[in-house]
């Protein structure tokens, strides 16, 4: 009986350390390398657990070069579209443009790793919103298999989502 028992002790300890190194490995250090690619935009949530609006329906794709550029481009999908005929975007009224442009963000610029403390930081070379221009973002990053899991912070530094993408194939 003593011996019985002592088998199954060690098996629920070995069980035990086996999942607790499968959970370390699920979040696997990440290196440059491993971000160079192109992402495709799978969710985003608020530090509340959230949806917000603009990730509904959202459709985005960043790209990362081994030079240190990137590119990012979102947009939800259904947006309207005044463009019919012969209109071109110089005859659309504010009202159209701005429903139209609604929800689309882009920018692009030049990018790098900080592999101590796993941030990435981008700096928008040109951005669709210009205030947005030669500012610098950094940003808490992790990886699992082919998902990364972007840290949002605002203006001020503080977090306040998650963005979820999925390596493009």
């Amino acid at each position: 009986m003593k011996r019985f028992g002592m088998l199954s002790l060690s098996a629920v300890l070995a069980l035990g350390v086996a999942s607790i190194s499968d959970s370390a490995m699920a979040q696997q250090k990440v290196t440059k390398d491993q971000l160079v690619g192109t992402w495709t935009f799978v969710t985003c949530t608020e530090t509340n657990g959230t949806t917000p609006a603009f990730c509904v329906n959202r459709n985005g794709r960043m790209m990362f070069d081994a030079m240190g550029h990137y590119m990012f481009s979102a947009a939800p999908s259904g947006r309207q579209n005044p463009l019919t005929g012969n209109t071109t975007r110089a005859r659309l009224s504010g009202d159209q443009f701005k429903a139209m442009a609604d929800g689309f963000v882009s920018n692009f610029g030049n990018w790098s790793f900080n592999d101590a403390d796993q941030t990435l930081t981008q700096t928008a070379e040109i951005a669709l919103f210009p205030n947005n221009e030669g500012r610098e973002v950094k940003r808490k990053v992790s990886l699992s298999g082919d998902e990364l899991r972007v840290t949002v912070t605002g203006a001020d530094g503080a977090v306040v989502g998650t963005d979820i993408w999925r390596r493009a194939r």
